[in-house]
């Protein structure tokens, strides 16, 4: 199983706690999706996940994603969406070159992005329907092509 490509699960929130435990098990990952798992907190770990493309983390509560998301250097796409309790995103995901993809559909609570994001160059879908507190945006963003 060392060499699993894609983990999805699914509403399954009493197996979040071991499915976090056990990513270090799984260091070829190219496709994550742990969506509505009732997920309280990222692990930092999910940072040595350097083969991943996708990540799905959509539908739960956790507040922050940790500084360790800069080391998904492969990272392509990013689904946050209907993760209200999320506040903001740290500066670490300007360093996210491959990013084509970040959704932040119905994230309530988030406020501000950060200005690092103006770095992700590659960006070509970002979706902020519904962040209804977010009332600032980078002032680069809107040099991104």
């Amino acid at each position: 199983m060392r060499h699993l490509r894609s983990l999805l699960v699914t509403g399954q929130r009493s197996t979040c706690p071991q499915v976090t435990t056990l990513l270090r098990f799984f260091p070829y990952l190219r496709v994550l999706s742990l969506q509505e798992v009732g997920l309280k907190e990222v692990p930092t770990s999910i940072g040595k996940l350097i083969h991943l493309w996708h990540l799905n983390l959509s539908g739960n509560p956790f507040s922050e994603l940790p500084k360790s998301i800069k080391g998904l250097v492969h990272l392509q796409s990013l689904d946050l969406w209907l993760c209200y309790g999320l506040k903001q995103l740290p500066g670490e995901i300007g360093e996210l070159a491959n990013l084509l993809s970040l959704n932040l559909l119905e994230c309530r609570n988030l406020d501000k992005l950060p200005g690092e994001m103006s770095n992700l160059i590659n960006l070509t879908d970002l979706q902020l329907d519904r962040c209804v507190r977010l009332r600032q945006m980078p002032i680069g963003l809107g040099n991104l092509t």
